[in-house]
């Protein structure tokens, strides 16, 4: 959608207004695809990412469960809690030493909405295995990745089928989620791909309203 690319890019032109770049350069010179290269200055202008040390977005990089995460919950805008829980253990190959123990713990955590006969608990957005860890430095797969996003749109197990992963990979295709990706559930993602991916749950409706995500940031 034309207003989709607008907003977009006026995001990203956000951020290269701040680095005093000029109009025609994105802030990743790493990122040659255009349409990825939107995505990741989109997801740069919202704090998702911050390009490291050498300002490198590194797209055909392969991601790992851990990395995902923390993507995950900054573009939900809770980066902040996750600096609140860096004392908690929720897994046991997650040490106390770990970086992202903070954003495992957000990103694992239920919340609970409404109250009385109204209240109603959410999952967190990404599980662990049936052993008790998180394995935080396997790579994520396509349906993990697939399932987190189409969590924090709102819909869970009861949304899509108890079947996993064909339930949210098949309503990531209903919601418009996966325009753009096309793999196999057990792939391998990469981070310009979730750049893509991120960039269209922006636009999405969440569950149940008809506001989409972007206006809860």
């Amino acid at each position: 959608m034309q207003w989709k690319r607008l907003l977009a890019a006026l995001l990203a032109c956000a951020s290269l207004a701040v680095l005093a770049l000029p109009a025609s350069a994105g802030y990743f010179p790493d990122v040659t695809d255009p349409e990825m290269a939107r995505a990741a200055d989109t997801l740069y202008a919202l704090g998702v990412v911050d390009g490291g040390d050498k300002g490198l977005f590194q797209p055909m990089d392969n991601l790992t469960r851990v990395q995902f995460c923390k993507m995950a919950i900054e573009i939900m805008g809770r980066g902040e809690e996750a600096k609140a829980q860096m004392n908690r253990t929720i897994f046991k190959d997650v040490p106390a030493t770990h970086w992202a123990r903070g954003y495992i713990a957000v990103a694992t955590q239920s919340t609970t909405s409404g109250s009385g006969e109204n209240a109603s608990t959410t999952p967190g957005i990404i599980r662990g295995d049936a052993y008790g860890n998180f394995n935080p430095d396997r790579a994520i797969t396509y349906a993990e990745a697939i399932t987190i996003l189409v969590r924090i749109l709102g819909y869970g197990d009861s949304d899509v089928g108890m079947v996993w992963p064909s339930g949210y990979l098949a309503k990531a295709d209903e919601l418009a989620l996966s325009d753009g990706v096309r793999l196999a559930a057990g792939d391998t993602i990469t981070r310009g791909q979730t750049a893509l991916l991120m960039e269209n749950l922006l636009f999405i409706d969440t569950k149940g309203s008809d506001k989409e995500y972007l206006t809860n940031l």
